[in-house]
């Protein structure tokens, strides 16, 4: 395909997910496996979909109700995301940090900011893609982030079956200005 040929498909892509998802997303965290396998098989297909119900698996994680659907949730849409990451060294910063730290999480639900202590209902945790496009053998959504100044990236990567897993994700617990306190 030549290069006039694949910026149109990119091209249309893109405009396909704008016009399929808007520039936010959101939707209540799955309350159960059933109904993630059921919402994973469609939502999924899109990069920003895929985003969507990872990022309510971290929410589901935090909160010591729902952590095991959460990390149920987390590696059913994370690449090559090992059984034991709960406590694998590798993934000791990620941990920490949404347990140890959770307004980072918080801080991509549109509404929040670091003055209102990152407060949200996040079952109604809204999220905002700033950017998404196509780098090297996978594909980056950017979302926003009230409490830093650089929006953040995720990585993806698509199935053969044409779902889309996250693959990379370290700026989603970094770099975030702490809640103030008065």
């Amino acid at each position: 395909m030549g290069s006039i040929a694949r910026f149109v498909a990119r091209f249309a892509l893109v405009l396909g997910l704008v016009l399929a998802f808007g520039i936010e997303a959101s939707a209540k965290p799955p309350a159960d496996m059933a109904e993630f396998q059921n919402r994973f098989v469609v939502e999924a297909k899109t990069p920003e979909g895929a985003v969507k119900l990872w990022f309510q698996g971290l929410l589901l994680w935090q909160n010591v109700v729902t952590r095991d659907l959460g990390r149920k949730i987390l590696l059913a849409t994370t690449h090559d995301l090992p059984a034991n990451f709960e406590t694998s060294a590798p993934h000791q910063t990620f941990r920490n940090r949404t347990f140890h730290e959770p307004w980072i999480a918080w801080s991509f639900c549109a509404g929040t900011s670091p003055a209102n202590g990152y407060k949200t209902d996040l079952d109604k945790c809204e999220l905002t893609f700033t950017g998404s496009r196509e780098e090297y053998d996978s594909w980056a959504v950017w979302l926003k982030s009230s409490g830093a100044d650089s929006n953040r990236k995720i990585s993806l990567i698509k199935r053969a079956d044409g779902i889309w897993m996250i693959s990379n994700y370290p700026g989603m617990y970094a770099g975030v200005r702490p809640p103030q306190t008065n």
